[in-house]
């Protein structure tokens, strides 16, 4: 997603397309402090049915986001290269339990 531009990173950039109704898998990093950073984000997700996941640090989310930098929030968005992958995921994603 990375490689064609297909990933929306950081609270502000992922809550702009999520109100704009643009679809895909949202990742959220569970080390955030404080966690009223993106505490609305599960919230925005479930009410637009889109699927979302947490991953234990922001370090490698940033990393795996293609930046140096740690981020607390990704969007990752279908694309056609790799949408065998996309859904794949989506179906994984969309397979685990929502959190309490």
């Amino acid at each position: 997603a990375t490689k064609h531009k297909q990933l929306r990173r950081g609270v502000k950039e992922v809550q702009k397309f999520i109100n704009k109704g643009e679809k895909g898998i949202t990742v959220l990093a569970g080390d955030t402090l404080p966690i009223d950073v993106y505490c609305h984000i599960p919230i925005m997700c479930e009410d637009r049915s889109l699927p979302y996941a947490y991953v234990p640090s922001k370090t490698d989310l940033g990393a795996a986001a293609g930046s140096k930098r740690p981020t607390c929030v990704i969007l990752i968005k279908p694309h056609e290269e790799y949408q065998e992958a996309y859904d794949e995921c989506l179906e994984e994603v969309s397979a685990l339990p929502l959190p309490l």
